[in-house]
């Protein structure tokens, strides 16, 4: 069976990341500003994507943490997950992707997400 613990996140490239949230978010729609995109893998196979960049308004958003530069804030875009996954895979994602972005990109001071109320 496993668990979310069995879960691979690694970055994949834009192209598969469109495919993904076309597949996989309900509105079927990728954002185009998306810059990094991680992968989430389950029993090998790619089940789901989170996929990072600017704040649409990112003029608007910047102040809302003190002294932030242009490139300390990004947006989680999107977060498009295959039902096949295991419980906990989103908390369990956000984590481990949040924990690779610290190491990798350590400009990011923040990470800014919104749901949508409608789902």
């Amino acid at each position: 069976m496993g668990s979310a613990k069995d879960l691979r996140v690694a970055p994949i490239g834009a192209t598969a990341a469109r495919d993904l949230v076309r597949r996989y978010h309900y509105s079927g729609k990728p954002v185009n500003n998306s810059r990094l995109h991680l992968g989430v893998f389950w029993k090998g196979k790619a089940e789901g994507v989170m996929s990072f960049g600017n704040s649409m308004k990112q003029r608007e958003m910047l102040p809302l943490v003190e002294n932030t530069q242009w490139t300390g804030a990004i947006e989680l875009n999107r977060m498009a997950f295959s039902d096949r996954l295991p419980r906990n895979s989103e908390s369990r994602s956000l984590s481990i992707a949040f924990r690779l972005i610290r190491q990798s990109y350590p400009w990011i001071e923040w990470i800014v997400s919104f749901s949508d109320a409608c789902q």
